[in-house]
């Protein structure tokens, strides 16, 4: 069985993502944190994509909601539901994992957003 891993993290500054260990200057701030974590996501989709594996295991960490209390990535709703559509198109079996979220009134929301839009794209 083959495996990659890769994850996506922010750094305090918002021109760094840090994808599959590498960490990447994006060549301009991106107008919202949703516009960054996507071209981040994009970029681990093409190595995933590269790699060839037979199913994907997505961590789903919600806490990078704007309303989350630490409030380390500032993601919308919006932004889940593209997230949704990015992790549907990269055309794997797919397991979703919710970790990370603290509890907060649109956690319910940002989860419905990524699993409606995951399911719509597939």
């Amino acid at each position: 069985m083959k495996a990659v891993y890769s994850e996506l993290h922010r750094s305090h500054d918002p021109q760094f993502f840090l994808v599959r260990g590498v960490v990447k200057r994006t060549t301009e701030q991106p107008e919202r944190v949703d516009d960054g974590y996507l071209q981040a996501l994009d970029r681990a989709a093409k190595a995933i994509g590269a790699f060839g594996p037979g199913a994907l295991v997505v961590a789903l960490g919600l806490d990078a909601s704007e309303h989350d209390p630490l409030a380390g990535l500032a993601v919308t709703t919006d932004g889940f539901l593209r997230i949704g559509e990015a992790i549907a198109r990269m055309g794997l079996p797919t397991v979703l994992v919710q970790e990370g979220g603290y509890l907060s009134d649109i956690l319910g929301a940002n989860l419905t957003a990524v699993l409606g839009r995951f399911e719509a794209a597939r």
